[in-house]
């Protein structure tokens, strides 16, 4: 009985071998589906989908942003390198790729004479508007234009698609007066006007 038992215990570890065996075999010869795919802020340039085996590499897969987005990751990536290529494991794969609205620096300067009322540092997204902004001159000045060539004192810029600096521009119109008088010791004269206007 122990020899029959023996034998078969024999006869089953043989054919798990094989099966073993056939297994690895079928392995070597399995394709995964490498799949990426986007937010839908931005599109994949290559093959978005690929059918490889293990320890193969996938082609350069390329994270295209869409108008006024940028790439921010792929799947869990930390660095923000759109290009990407991996080595096939066991597996199936399926990489994501994100994208962010882009940002833009809008600043408002002005030359001497006035100064800017509301924010003049602004970061805007993307087809968004900023918000405004006043030019007011100080007393004796007026403004003349921002140096983009508006001439209106207070501005809203929309859509915004770029970064932008524009100054707001003032010139003197009116001086204070101020009055001057030239005296002597007393041992001389004045010849001219010894008071005046002068503008300060």
């Amino acid at each position: 009985m122990k020899k029959i038992l023996c034998i078969i215990i024999a006869i089953v570890t043989a054919f798990a071998g094989i099966v073993s065996i056939g297994a690895c075999k079928v392995n070597e010869g399995t394709k995964f589906e490498i799949k990426c795919e986007t937010d839908g802020n931005g599109t994949i340039q290559s093959v978005a989908i690929q059918s490889l085996k293990s320890g193969e590499q996938t082609l350069e897969v390329v994270a295209v942003p869409n108008e006024g987005y940028r790439f921010e990751k792929c799947g869990l990536m930390t660095t923000r390198k759109k290009n990407r290529s991996d080595t096939v494991k066991d597996s199936d794969l399926k990489f994501t790729a994100y994208f962010k609205k882009a940002e833009y620096n809008v600043n408002y300067k002005s030359n001497y004479g006035g100064t800017l009322e509301g924010d003049t540092e602004q970061i805007v997204k993307h087809g968004e508007s900023a918000t405004t902004v006043t030019a007011k001159p100080f007393v004796g000045y007026s403004f003349i234009s921002w140096d983009d060539q508006s001439t209106n004192p207070v501005r809203t810029d929309a859509n915004i698609t770029r970064h932008m600096t524009v100054t707001a521009r003032f010139e003197r119109t009116s001086y204070e007066k101020k009055a001057i008088t030239y005296v002597t010791d007393g041992n001389g004269r004045i010849e001219g006007e010894s008071s005046q206007q002068i503008n300060g």
